[in-house]
């Protein structure tokens, strides 16, 4: 059985540094929900990935 003390660990693909749905509707969604921990994000590049992950 899992432990309800851990969080749910999620990822977001298309998360991009400078806008867009991900950013601007889905990341404060998740965050504002008890026990959830964002672990992974995808993007076009690994660039932009980095950027993405600095911004968050």
């Amino acid at each position: 059985m899992p432990d309800p003390r851990k969080p749910i660990g999620v990822g977001i693909v298309g998360l991009s540094a400078t806008g867009g749905r991900a950013a601007g509707a889905h990341l404060p969604a998740l965050s504002a929900v008890e026990g959830i921990e964002l672990r992974a994000l995808a993007a076009s590049s690994e660039a932009s990935a980095q950027a993405a992950g600095a911004a968050v």
